[in-house]
């Protein structure tokens, strides 16, 4: 069968030392199945903010897979007007582009972003094609929070207009899917039913084999410092406004100042806020800013870690992002900010511990507390490893999604 896959934002396969994520392992696992895919995505970026493409591209990836670029401009903040244009325009090329084209057996597509999920569903209902809306946040529900405070009452009226919306598109949809249980409940209120044959495909991650020497340059000969004595924190993700990392900062600062020798954090990314945190950072001993780092200099870090961090700000209930299966691969406990599904998994499974967003007190014992019970470390990281292998094996999780397409495809 032909598949869609539509969804912006995530890394491209035309891209250097980038990390595969959701659709590119489900692109993977579809072709291993022998069917086709087009994945439709932008010419922009999101994370690194510049173009893989200067203009609408199909590129073939390798037999049976072709990506499929839409140039739909740029936008330099996250939480922007111009990413919002962005999204609209992005819609807009769909729609017009999506006539052009053989017509797929089945379509699946991230939700969000809304306006190019609403086209999607349209082109679907024109066509009589099933459409599974791959749910990954709980916009806009979510995006309120990240308003100021002082355009809250203005921007309402849009937010009313973007519920109508999902509601349409989650109502519209042949199935719904989603990367954790909380997402899946929150779409389903939308659709005023909770449908059995809905799915819950949580974001795996693909253990990965040792980088070559020669990949590993300068930009990580900090890591050659470090001693078998130094428990490393480490967070690997944007240094967007999305992330509390300042809070972090501020307990490496109170550890160095109560002398805390054994502990170091690790900073790994780039982002709108990157040069605040440097700011903020300055003479930390116990701090490491590295940049962006390609996938085998992330390996690298990752595997010499101890604890990932999840210091995220106000992120939805029950929403589970795709980096907590990236530090349960390397065998990491985590520290986390995110409440829900993945917080009572925390819990349930000791695998880290969990603090109140904003808490910075919290976090500090957390990290403390840690940092003085080797023996807790190691049971911890045995649950992490454990919990991979059942519930975040990428490998697994994306052979089970593409039966369950070829399911639905199979019911109409």
């Amino acid at each position: 069968m032909l598949v869609w896959l539509v969804k912006h934002g995530e890394t491209l396969p035309i891209q250097e030392g980038v990390s595969k994520m959701r659709m590119w392992n489900l692109s993977d696992a579809l072709i291993d199945r022998g069917h086709s895919v087009v994945w439709w995505s932008s010419t922009f970026s999101h994370q690194r903010k510049e173009f893989v493409s200067e203009k609408d591209n199909d590129i073939l990836i390798k037999k049976n897979f072709i990506l499929r670029l839409l140039n739909a401009g740029s936008y330099k903040r996250n939480i922007s007007i111009s990413r919002i244009l962005h999204h609209s325009r992005l819609a807009k090329k769909f729609k017009i582009a999506s006539q052009n084209y053989e017509k797929p057996d089945i379509i699946v597509c991230a939700y969000p972003l809304i306006s190019l999920a609403k086209e999607v569903v349209d082109f679907s209902k024109m066509h009589n094609i099933p459409v599974i809306i791959d749910v990954r946040d709980q916009w806009p529900t979510t995006f309120y929070h990240y308003v100021p405070f002082w355009l809250k009452p203005i921007i309402k009226l849009y937010i009313n207009y973007l519920d109508k919306v999902a509601g349409y598109i989650f109502h519209s949809s042949s199935r719904l899917t989603a990367m954790s249980l909380g997402c899946l409940s929150w779409a389903q209120n939308y659709k005023k039913t909770e449908e059995k044959l809905d799915k819950v495909f949580y974001i795996g991650f693909k253990s990965r084999k040792p980088p070559i020497a020669d990949v590993v340059n300068e930009e990580i000969d900090f890591l050659n410092n470090f001693t078998k004595y130094i428990l490393t924190f480490v967070y690997a993700g944007s240094f967007g406004y999305f992330y509390q990392l300042s809070l972090v900062i501020n307990v490496a600062k109170k550890l160095q100042n109560k002398n805390f020798k054994n502990i170091h954090f690790i900073l790994a990314g780039d982002g709108e806020n990157f040069k605040n945190l440097k700011k903020q950072a300055n003479n930390l001993r116990n701090v490491t800013l590295s940049g962006w780092l390609n996938k085998d200099q992330l390996h690298n870090v990752l595997k010499l870690s101890d604890v990932g961090l999840l210091p995220y700000n106000n992120y939805g209930d029950g929403i589970l992002p795709n980096k907590p299966a990236e530090y349960f691969c390397y065998g990491l406990p985590v520290i986390s900010s995110i409440k829900g599904e993945l917080a009572k998994m925390i819990e349930d499974d000791q695998l880290g511990f969990n603090y109140e967003n904003g808490r910075e007190q919290e976090l500090y014992e957390s990290i403390k507390q840690i940092s003085q019970d080797n023996l807790l470390l190691k049971r911890m990281s045995k649950n992490v490893k454990n919990i991979y292998k059942s519930k975040f094996n990428a490998e697994i999780i994306y052979k089970n999604f593409v039966h369950y397409i070829e399911e639905v495809n199979d019911n109409g």
